[in-house]
């Protein structure tokens, strides 16, 4: 008798962890973060271009240029939290799609961006970005089927180890935020390691994790020191910047400080940054503005510059970029 009333305790406390396990993991598959009241008034501003179709919502420019962006959101996130980021891009003629992710998790759809691309005949350039875990899972899909996208974008992201990007063609943005709490910036070198050589990552001055999307505030972050608005308006702008240029970007600024074989210099109407280390390429042209050849001794403190650089923006602040061409104004 003993030991059945023993058994029988045995099977409800095991019944009784069970259902408290399947309840937290309900409340965890269940409960994500939604967009703010500001996203959502942001986001119907759009809702003319705005249609929904089997798994996924799309909206569709006044003016299509060909390209489509297929973007997975972060993990335990609602997609539209990234409207306020992503939709302005339809003023650009970039058809954008965001996948119905089975619990805001991209980690249970991550071949989403497929069944996109097949349905969309007449999209010839696909981009498809992802933040935190979105980013990983995109990162995922690129590594199956490098041939089905033409860029890659990661938002405070990068790929498995077991799954490295080395060998991908395509374009590679990387997007991290200074005050990100859950990502840290001291690791970067080490999954830059696991990306493309040309892969071009940008530093978010000020930004955070969560204001990559418009979620609010999420735990373990850090504080960020510029707005998400600002966040976001530095991320697209040089999302866009970066995928226009071909093979180089120019900007124009005044060196503070020359060191050696670079110089800092502060930028001048740069969407990309306000301030970068400069390091002369083994090649580098040294020009006066008449286009006639100078020495690398004309690089004084002071001087107005027009700075031609390879596309890659390397961590750190100031960024680091790597020039083939200085004309001095």
């Amino acid at each position: 008798m003993l030991r059945g009333r023993m058994k029988k305790r045995i099977l409800l406390a095991v019944a009784a962890v069970l259902v408290i396990a399947a309840a937290a993991a309900g409340l965890y598959l269940f409960d994500s973060a939604g967009p703010t009241p500001e996203a959502l008034a942001f986001n119907a501003q759009y809702d003319q271009f705005k249609s929904t179709a089997d798994g996924h919502i799309h909206w569709h420019p006044a003016s299509p240029s060909g390209t489509g962006l297929i973007f997975y959101q972060g993990g335990k996130v609602q997609a539209q939290a990234y409207g306020p980021l992503l939709l302005p891009l339809l003023d650009h003629g970039v058809d954008v799609f965001l996948p119905e992710m089975p619990f805001n998790l991209a980690v249970f759809d991550a071949n989403a961006a497929a069944e996109i691309i097949e349905a969309h005949p007449e999209i010839s350039t696909w981009w498809l970005g992802g933040h935190s875990l979105g980013g990983a899972m995109a990162a995922d899909f690129v590594y199956e089927n490098p041939e089905l996208v033409d860029a890659l974008i990661l938002l405070a992201a990068y790929p498995q180890e077991s799954k490295p990007l080395n060998d991908y063609s395509g374009e590679v943005l990387a997007f991290f935020g200074t005050r990100d709490g859950l990502v840290s910036v001291k690791e970067i070198s080490k999954w830059e390691a696991l990306l493309p050589l040309h892969t071009r990552v940008v530093m978010v001055e000020g930004g955070n994790h969560a204001q990559f999307g418009s979620y609010g505030d999420q735990k373990d972050d850090l504080k960020a020191l510029i707005s998400s608005e600002n966040q976001q308006q530095f991320v697209r702008d040089a999302w866009l910047t970066l995928m226009a240029s071909e093979s180089t970007l120019v900007f124009e600024g005044v060196i503070a400080s020359v060191e050696g074989n670079r110089f800092l210099v502060e930028t001048i109407g740069s969407n990309l940054f306000e301030v970068a280390w400069v390091d002369l390429m083994p090649e580098a042209e040294i020009l006066d503005s008449e286009g006639r050849a100078l020495s690398q001794a004309a690089l004084t403190a002071g001087a107005e510059v027009e700075v031609t650089i390879l596309p890659a923006i390397r961590e750190s602040y100031p960024v680091q970029v790597s020039a083939v061409k200085v004309v001095i104004q």
